[in-house]
């Protein structure tokens, strides 16, 4: 059966807000790796290529109004709904903890714009620069914000798959069907009429009696 216009409208515009908030969560992660390498919280921007697909698949469903393609989409909305949770979660601890960072905690003789994370007792060096470290902290806060946006998102993305497969009334399948007149037929069509124009009899006019009086 195929969507109604209410529900593909929505999973178009749903799924171009999930492909723009996915190349965004992308692009943070990308940066992230590009100046720290090794934890984990660095590279969790990269987990929102799958919302890139996610995207697509939604748009593809409002587009082709598809009933089947809203099925495979809600799966990935469920799914997708996890991973935005647990890379918000990671991207917000992880940006705690690059509040931390100090060059006041280097430990020996102090570099030209060192950085280390932690507090006193329990320091981790990244052997990376203050600068570099400032900028993973603002692209980290961005990629929490982008799997907030993308976890609100997911959701309403399932309710809205399931509205669609289970409650909302669907449109059937419209089929054009095209009739082509050939001129043979259109001749054979023409020549009884003319012939019965032919061999139509004309009226009458009415017969009356001339009646003449002689006087």
């Amino acid at each position: 059966m195929v969507l109604s216009k209410r529900i593909a409208r929505s999973c178009i515009h749903l799924g171009f807000v999930q492909l723009v908030a996915g190349c965004a969560g992308v692009a943070c992660g990308a940066v992230a790796k590009s100046k720290l390498t090794g934890p984990v919280g660095a590279t969790i921007g990269l987990w929102a290529v799958y919302f890139v697909v996610l995207g697509i698949i939604c748009i593809a469903a409002g587009f082709f109004k598809e009933s089947r393609i809203l099925g495979i989409a809600l799966v990935f909305e469920v799914i997708g709904m996890i991973i935005a949770a647990a890379g918000m979660i990671i991207s917000a601890i992880f940006w705690a903890f690059l509040n931390s960072c100090s060059s006041s905690l280097v430990i020996g003789p102090v570099l030209s714009d060192l950085c280390a994370c932690g507090v006193v007792g329990d320091i981790t060096d990244y052997d990376v620069s203050c600068s570099d470290l400032r900028t993973v902290r603002n692209v980290t806060a961005a990629a929490t914000i982008v799997y907030l946006v993308l976890a609100i998102t997911s959701f309403i993305g399932m309710i809205y798959g399931c509205v669609g497969i289970c409650c909302a009334p669907k449109e059937p399948r419209s089929v054009t069907v095209t009739t082509v007149n050939s001129p043979s037929a259109s001749q054979a069509e023409a020549k009884p009429m003319i012939m019965t124009k032919l061999f139509k009899k004309k009226p009458q006019p009415p017969s009356g009696k001339n009646t003449n009086c002689k006087h």
